[in-house]
């Protein structure tokens, strides 16, 4: 059977390897990315931050942002990741094309094999980690003008990921196979209205995430998987405004919209408002420029009990990034879903409703060192016992789903942070790389 699918595999790749077509620069790098971890590594090196720090974000914004970059300051070390972004961006996949349409096809194969000694310690090579045996996304472009992308796999379901006994990614039997696919999926389109101005819309479903971390963002991370979305966007150098519908499960829908700011290109601020609410879709909340929060949409969903808090969850998310000198970063993220003010405490006394923060800080600092770079990171978090979570699991902030093949394994994935509320943790990390050679 592997001979059959490798064989497949290469003749199709025979076949196509005539016909090529260029990224569409409305194609979305996802989430967890390497364009992204080069591009900040230019960016802190440069002395200068912009709004590549979310994702997913489309090959169009990206090259606004690297504009600003002046490639000849750079050090060889930053030319090299800014050279490979570049060609990333112009290469051409295997492709069918008539006029501007064009069929798109980039197949990989993934062969990954992994072993622990101890059956009660978790896999850290896990599931968000291991790619498919066979992977091979599918785009459909209409030239710069729109683009759509569908990730076709062959490869082991999230179940068996899971198993202490697995120890390589390919499915050998029915049962290891997973269904489910695909996980990602979007329609992108927008236009530059000026050189410096663009807007965006996307459909889709996916992952997110706001704000980069060691971790995961304490607001919305990457860890949270097949969100279905629907997002609007628009954005100039200094100033972003982003709009969006995320669903979680049935009747389960988070809105949310957040402004972002630039000063100097040294500093960056976003504020983000939410509300998930455990109803089907409501026109009210698709309005793109208003406050959730004034809405009060909690008192509403039961109406005859005294000033209830049901089905909603109000959300906000504040966010920093700063670069005070070459090579140098701080940034921090901000979460919450409830913080009773002295106000409420004076006034409502027998209200035990407890608070929802979070926090997360880091830094990165770069050392330049013989033909490579040193790279050293950090960052602390913390989260209360009750972040993202509310009174009942309808309206928290966690995504629930199961598998429907093999053992039906069920999974809980968090908004933020993967490990959840009531968590202290830390990562320190040193790297070592020299472009185009070797990374440690």
């Amino acid at each position: 059977m592997l001979r059959k699918i490798f064989t497949g595999a290469f003749v199709c790749m025979f076949l196509f390897q005539s016909f090529a077509a260029k990224r569409s620069r409305q194609e979305l790098i996802p989430a967890g990315h390497w364009v992204y971890d080069e591009l900040e590594e230019i960016c802190v090196e440069a002395g200068i931050v912009n709004f590549a720090d979310s994702a997913p974000l489309s090959i169009q914004e990206l090259s606004l942002y690297m504009s600003e970059i002046d490639y000849s300051s750079l050090s060889t070390f930053s030319r090299a990741k800014y050279d490979r972004i570049t060609q990333y961006f112009s290469e051409n996949s295997i492709s069918f094309d008539s006029d501007i349409l064009s069929v798109g096809f980039e197949p990989s194969v993934n062969i990954s094999a992994f072993y622990k000694d101890n059956d009660e310690i978790d896999w850290v090579f896990d599931r968000y980690e291991r790619k498919p045996f066979i992977d091979v996304p599918v785009t459909i472009s209409g030239g710069d003008w729109f683009s759509m992308n569908m990730d076709v796999c062959l490869g082991q379901n999230k179940g068996v990921s899971l198993h202490n006994d697995n120890y390589i990614n390919v499915p050998f039997s029915a049962d290891d196979m997973d269904i489910n696919f695909p996980d990602t999926g979007y329609f992108s389109t927008g236009v530059m209205l000026t050189e410096k101005t663009g807007v965006g819309f996307h459909l889709g479903k996916g992952s997110r995430n706001i704000g980069r971390s060691l971790t995961g963002s304490m607001i919305w991370s990457e860890y949270l998987t097949g969100v279905s979305y629907a997002q609007i966007e628009a954005y100039a150098p200094d100033f972003k405004y982003t709009g969006h519908v995320s669903q979680f499960n049935v009747d389960r829908y988070m809105y949310t919209h957040q402004i972002e700011a630039r000063l100097f290109k040294k500093f960056t601020f976003t504020a983000l408002e939410g509300m998930f609410v455990n109803a089907p879709l409501e026109l009210r909340f698709l309005n793109p420029w208003t406050i959730f929060h004034g809405m009060a949409p909690w008192r509403e969903y039961e109406p005859d009990k005294s000033d209830p808090e049901s089905h909603t969850c109000a959300y906000l998310g504040l966010k920093f990034q700063f670069v005070p000198v070459k090579n140098l970063k701080f940034y921090g993220n901000y979460a919450q879903t409830q913080y009773q003010t002295s106000y409420e405490m004076d006034n409502w006394p027998d209200n035990t409703t407890p608070n929802g923060i979070g926090y997360q800080l880091g830094t990165q600092f770069y050392i330049p060192l013989s033909k490579g770079r040193l790279k050293i990171s950090a960052e602390g978090s913390w989260a209360d016992p009750y972040l993202y979570v509310k009174e009942s699991p309808n309206w928290t902030l966690v995504r629930t789903y199961d598998e429907n093949i093999g053992d039906k394994a069920v999974f809980y994935e968090w908004i933020g942070s993967p490990f959840g509320p009531d968590t202290t943790s830390g990562e320190f990390t040193v790297g070592y790389e020299v472009p185009g050679k070797f990374s440690l």
